[in-house]
């Protein structure tokens, strides 16, 4: 962060720093929560993902005040625009927890590198631990719901 604005000073160039403070607070929110930062074309793909969140919190459904013309969020394409990026949502932490799988972080806590672990192992381990008990807790459901919820989407 500090070379870059460095480099904007030294060339003379206005400085964002929304921009650069927003990508400083999505790389760390997702090294906590997804073990690893989002830049490049995969962080493309998520900040999109993360702006369009932003922006159907800022969409009227007319239904929700006027239940009668609940019809018109249906016709607008509210309702599937939100279904879609409910499944892209989905689709990226499904992606996200299989490459911790994949990758051998699936919760085995290893003593030596436990600083290591992010909020995703934790939960993946929790998983694994509560596998073989009837009344489990954690399920890949929970743990979706609590990176997107670590993510405050």
């Amino acid at each position: 962060m500090m070379e870059n604005i460095r480099q904007c000073c030294r060339d003379s160039l206005l400085v964002n720093l929304t921009d650069i403070c927003a990508a400083v607070t999505n790389d760390v929110t997702c090294r906590m929560a997804l073990g690893r930062r989002y830049t490049g074309r995969e962080g493309k793909g998520f900040q999109k993902l993360l702006l369009e969140f932003g922006e159907m919190l800022g969409a009227v459904c007319v239904g929700d005040y006027v239940p009668w013309l609940h019809w018109v969020s249906q016709v607008s394409g509210l309702f599937q625009r939100a279904t879609r990026l409910a499944k892209h949502l989905d689709q990226f932490i499904d992606k996200v927890i299989e490459e911790h799988v994949r990758n051998g972080r699936d919760g085995g806590v290893d003593v030596d590198s436990e600083d290591q672990n992010d909020f995703e192992d934790v939960l993946l381990s929790m998983e694994k631990n509560n596998a073989n008990t009837t009344n489990s807790l954690i399920d890949r459901t929970a743990i979706k719901a609590l990176i997107l919820s670590v993510l405050d989407l």
